[in-house]
């Protein structure tokens, strides 16, 4: 886990192991301090005052169960939670959180078995139709009791069987295969709607926790309707414990009648309302269905992570390139088909042309983000070689591959094209250190770079568009390959920095954004550090 604290509250990202291969991709993470002490006693007389009764989904989750709608209080929860969020999530964009309180009080015996969540919960209440709920959020009201973590789980069929078959079985899967988040009053965890999680039984005290959800865009970016995958989901084949296999025998043809009526009131009203110049918006945004996109330096840290999100969450192919063959084949087994492996040197037009020849269409963005800094690029007594590699690695190739990809796309007569440099803040002021004097100078000529090429494409009234990330200091193999591992930690135990996803949503948010919008440059530090 990796932490870092933006507006005062501190961010965790809960990984899944990667030997949980359908859950690895998955997001979960925790932000604390969403709500103070007062504000959680409040929600709690709230939650007095509207009544408790017992939960609807014993035997599923024992306790009892009140709620309430308080729209203030959504979007209060979602202000100090947006920070943290995903702008665009299965190429649906950011709406809100759901308005419906659902309080539970465990009190001493009390748990819950595995099992995914559905969109809304027992009770579908988007923020406004036609919006459907990702992910779950859990917000923890008080503390002084044992017991009851939620455990985060891997799905059926997705870690390797455990050697003692009793593991598998609830609540023992808790300990021996779970991720325990432990819970503090105030703290919000939020996590992907189809990661099993369960609560072990609570030992001593009451355990008051409140479920709301995360919603996002019914229609996808490209203005398409999609429909709630989460909506009709039922608990996953294989899970554990008796209480979860006889959980989907209680679906009657009633319910199912019940749903399918309100989902036809759900498209009546959406073809009803007129169109507003948002959703028009949208429509116009880049189409990523069965898009194919470019990213160099792919085998590690930054490059790594934006495969993974490019392939699964906006859901396209991608052609990663990089010099080393294992990285990129044990990515591609990470990950799945959608991964187009390219071994090659980005100084190397072969590769480059290598690169290009994979793509089955015209790809909808190239991601220079393949940068160097070697040990001995310095001015006074400096590396002539190192400093040719750098400039080549960081400057030469950008623009060597930014040409090949303008060309193609020409030819292809493609409407839609985007280069994103992921460059660095060096480019905007020099380092501390001085050994870095050359790569900020590279990575300079990167920003000059970036507006050269656009005022190339405005000129020629091109649709095309060019963006940079810069980011501080990022939790990256970068300066174990220039001065070692041992030098690597000390840089990390001095300053706070920034994870790898922080610049993947930076670009998921470039790369999404209207075809109107062109974000020439995103700098990124870590709130609590100026590198």
């Amino acid at each position: 886990m990796a932490s870092m604290v933006a507006k005062d509250r501190a961010y965790t990202r809960h990984r899944l192991p990667k030997e949980w291969t359908l859950d690895n991709s998955k997001l979960a993470f925790t932000v604390d301090d969403v709500l103070d002490a007062k504000e959680c006693s409040q929600l709690i007389q709230m939650a007095d005052a509207s009544g408790w009764k017992p939960s609807p989904m014993a035997p599923l989750q024992t306790g009892l169960r009140a709620r309430f709608d308080d729209d203030a209080w959504a979007l209060t929860i979602f202000e100090r939670l947006r920070p943290f969020c995903p702008p665009v999530h299965k190429r649906r964009r950011l709406v809100g959180v759901t308005p419906t309180f659902r309080f539970v009080k465990y009190p001493e015996g009390a748990s819950v078995a595995p099992h995914p969540d559905t969109s809304g919960g027992d009770k579908h209440t988007p923020v406004k139709e036609p919006n459907a709920s990702l992910f779950t959020i859990l917000l923890y009201l008080n503390e002084g009791y044992e017991g009851c973590e939620t455990c985060l789980l891997p799905s059926p069929k997705s870690a390797p069987p455990p050697a003692n078959p009793r593991d598998d079985v609830f609540p023992e899967v808790c300990y021996k295969r779970g991720i325990p988040v432990k819970p503090k009053r105030g703290m919000a965890l939020v996590f992907e709607h189809d990661i099993l999680h369960a609560c072990p039984p609570l030992t001593k005290g009451v355990k008051l926790v409140i479920r709301v959800d995360l919603c996002y865009a019914r229609e996808d970016i490209d203005g398409n309707r999609l429909k709630d995958e989460f909506r009709d989901s039922t608990l996953s084949k294989g899970a554990f414990s008796k209480f979860a296999r006889g959980l989907k025998k209680k679906s009657t043809v009633a319910d199912k009648i019940k749903a399918q009526l309100e989902q036809d009131a759900i498209k009546r009203k959406a073809r009803d309302q007129p169109r507003c110049s948002r959703a028009l918006a949208l429509e116009a945004s880049p189409a990523f269905v069965d898009g194919v996109c470019i990213v160099t330096g792919a085998s590690a840290g930054i490059g790594a992570a934006l495969c993974e999100a490019l392939a699964c969450e906006l859901k396209v192919r991608v052609v990663a390139v990089a010099r080393r063959a294992d990285r990129l084949e044990a990515l591609r087994k990470r990950i799945g088909e959608r991964i187009i492996c390219v071994v090659g040197d980005v100084t190397d037009p072969a590769t480059i042309t290598k690169a290009l020849d994979a793509c089955a269409s015209p790809p909808f963005a190239l991601i220079n983000n393949a940068g160097v800094a070697r040990d001995g690029a310095v001015v006074l007594g400096g590396s002539e070689s190192a400093i040719n590699e750098t400039f080549a690695i960081n400057t030469v190739a950008p623009a060597a591959w930014s040409t090949a990809y303008f060309a193609l796309l020409e030819r292809m007569k493609a409407p839609r094209g985007h280069v994103l440099h992921i460059s660095s803040l060096s480019a905007h002021r020099m380092p501390d250190a001085t050994d870095l004097g050359i790569y900020a100078a590279s990575k300079a000529a990167v920003r000059a770079l970036a507006e050269a090429t656009r005022r190339e494409l405005r000129a020629k009234q091109s649709p095309y568009r060019v963006s940079s990330i810069s980011p501080g200091l990022v939790v990256s193999d970068f300066y174990a390959a220039k001065n070692g591992k041992a030098a690597s930690d000390l840089v990390y135990a001095a300053a706070d920095a920034l994870e790898a996803r922080d610049v993947v949503d930076a670009a998921l948010y470039i790369l999404t954004a209207p075809p109107h919008v062109e974000i020439a440059d995103v700098l990124l530090r870590c709130t609590n550090s100026l590198r």
